[in-house]
C-alpha cells in the first residue's frame, strides 16, 4: 500500500480521482511524487491539509493532501483532496 511519512495514502475524494485518471496517474505515482516535493501552500489551510508541489514534465504539478482519523480514532491516513497543474 503506498504511504508518505509513513502513514498509508488509503483514501482519494472523487474529485481527485478523475484528477488522476486525467493525468494518467495511479497512487504509486503519487507516493514517489509527494517523497520528492516541496511545500507550497499559499493559503491557509487546516493543519491537517497540506499542499506539495514537484515539477513533472516540465511543469508544476500540484498534490493536496489531507490527514485524516479513521472511525475507531485507532488508524490515521492520508486522503488526496486535489491533483493538478498549476
Amino acid at each position: 500500500m503506498p504511504e508518505y511519512k509513513s502513514i498509508p495514502i488509503r483514501a482519494v475524494t472523487e474529485k481527485a480521482f478523475r484528477e488522476l485518471e486525467y493525468l494518467g496517474l495511479s497512487l504509486e505515482d503519487i507516493e514517489k511524487l509527494l517523497k520528492e516535493s516541496y511545500d507550497c501552500s499559499k493559503s491557509k489551510r487546516k493543519r491537517t491539509v497540506q499542499e506539495k508541489c514537484m515539477k513533472y514534465n516540465g511543469k508544476t504539478l500540484k498534490i493536496v493532501i489531507e490527514l485524516m482519523t479513521s472511525r475507531t480514532r485507532f488508524e490515521k491516513y492520508w486522503r488526496i483532496r486535489h491533483v493538478s497543474f498549476v
